[in-house]
């Protein structure tokens, strides 16, 4: 990317701002599943998932490191049949999220004479935890609790240039996110042709920071 300053009304180009940015990823991945019936009304499933990534990134030719890593991740599904009006599910799953190309590009774009926006080559991907239990009465009402848990969760947050005044959007890595909650769907009837359902959800979210994820060196 090439800058071009003004000078006497003229625009010439500024060699020194000049960025020439590359970003490698290589990545394999091994994948394993097993199931099993234990008896009629009562199966379960296993699967995993063996995960190596790897990012470079070059800034004028400076190579840098990103990540550089082997995960599993696992998968969970189970569900139970007291009879056939009474059925509980168990499911628990569990990824990666990596941050985007233009997230992590270390070029400062102006949105206007008084914020911009930098990325962050510090910044971690986020891994990704839920499960959720369900109770299915009578094949139609059903109960559930719901848990999420994200740590180093990234998210693009404003936070003030002491030197300039300049309001400066960078995506941060939080500690963690964590979101639980539980709810309730009620199918409702009414006469022979309408019906509907009604969901009721009760949740809390808590996330967490410290000043060392939040503001990081360039």
């Amino acid at each position: 990317m090439e800058y071009l300053y003004n000078k006497d009304n003229q625009y010439i180009p500024g060699p020194e701002s000049n960025l020439n940015n590359k970003q490698r990823e290589y990545g394999g991945t091994f994948f394993g599943e097993l199931s099993h019936t234990f008896r009629p009304g009562f199966t379960a499933s296993l699967s995993l998932k063996a995960e190596y990534f790897r990012s470079d990134y070059f800034t004028n030719g400076k190579k840098q490191v990103l990540w550089d890593n082997w995960d599993l991740f696992p998968n969970v599904s189970v569900s139970y049949m007291f009879s056939p009006a009474r059925i509980l599910q168990l499911n628990v799953k569990s990824n990666k999220v990596y941050p985007s190309y233009w997230s992590i590009n270390p070029q400062v774009n102006y949105l206007n004479s008084y914020s911009l926006i930098e990325g962050n080559l510090a910044l971690k991907p986020s891994r990704h935890y839920e499960s959720q239990l369900l109770y299915i009465l009578k094949q139609k009402y059903i109960l559930m609790t719901f848990f999420q848990y994200d740590p180093n969760k990234f998210s693009q947050l404003p936070y003030q240039s002491g030197e300039e005044l300049k309001t400066i959007f960078r995506f941060v890595n939080f500690d963690y996110s964590l979101l639980y909650g539980v709810g309730t769907i009620i199918p409702l009837t009414f006469g022979k042709h309408f019906s509907t359902r009604i969901t009721l959800q009760g949740m809390r979210l808590q996330e967490k920071t410290t000043t060392s994820t939040m503001y990081l060196s360039k």
